[in-house]
């Protein structure tokens, strides 16, 4: 783990209104998301029905064009459903209406190549209304925490794809929220780069005591989160009989 416990967490100015009320952090109810219509229509993803509870490590395993971006995009309340019912029972009911309780680490490079690294880590604190100066100490925390602060005057395209993933945490963490979604987040890195990269994300989460859910199609990282689930052609199954703890906290 690469995050120190000995530096400060990042706490936002709306720190006071972040409590988590229910152990549920994300109900799913034969949700579906469907793009086009008509003969060309695309189903993503088909009637999940599933539960995320506060603190889940968790990991959504199929291969690629599954349905696991589509799926985490839901989760974010960055898509909805055309189909069934969302809910974020701990979160207010829609995360996009309480900035920062979510954080999200997509897929490949999604760092702002004309900001600096602290100026990337300090956006969403500022669009979430967090003064400038305020915003930039705290992005500063977050790179302390997780000891790269070194990078934090440097453009995105002078970074390694391991620093840019790491930046990408820090900035999925600088507002401390209880939930973080990882996009296949080791997927364009090599396998001790990728290793570090969950490390590293892992130890946040545990600092921030965060829930974790990872997209992902690699057996060395899925095996690093104590729950499992699968999708496969937009059909989610919560079982997974490798896994004895995979049914606490989750509905099917």
């Amino acid at each position: 783990m690469n995050a120190r416990a000995g530096v400060p967490l990042p706490v936002t100015t709306a720190a006071d209104s972040r409590a988590v009320t229910s152990s549920t952090l994300i109900e799913m109810q034969d949700v579906a998301l469907t793009y086009g219509s008509g003969p060309t229509a695309v189903v993503a993803v088909h009637g999940a029905t599933c539960q995320v509870p506060t603190g889940a490590r968790l990991a959504i395993t199929g291969p690629s064009g599954s349905g696991k971006s589509t799926l985490l995009h839901l989760m974010a309340g960055l898509e909805r459903p055309t189909a069934g019912r969302m809910s974020w029972p701990a979160l207010g009911e829609d995360p996009l209406g309480r900035p920062g309780l979510v954080g999200v680490v997509f897929q490949g490079p999604s760092l702002i190549p004309t900001l600096d690294v602290v100026e990337n880590v300090a956006l969403p604190l500022v669009l979430a209304g967090t003064a400038d100066r305020d915003a930039h100490e705290l992005a500063m925390n977050a790179l302390e925490t997780l000891e790269i602060d070194d990078l934090a005057g440097k453009l995105p395209d002078e970074l390694s794809g391991g620093q840019a993933q790491r930046v990408a945490i820090a900035r999925a963490m600088a507002t401390r929220p209880v939930l973080i979604l990882a996009d296949e987040p080791t997927g364009q890195l090599d396998r001790a780069t990728g290793a570090h990269v969950i490390d590293v994300l892992l130890g946040a989460a545990d600092l921030l005591g965060a829930a974790v859910v990872i997209s992902t199609h690699d057996p060395a990282v899925s095996d690093r989160l104590s729950t499992r689930w699968r999708i496969r052609d937009g059909v989610l199954s919560t079982a997974d009989p490798s896994t004895p703890n995979n049914d606490r906290g989750v509905t099917r």
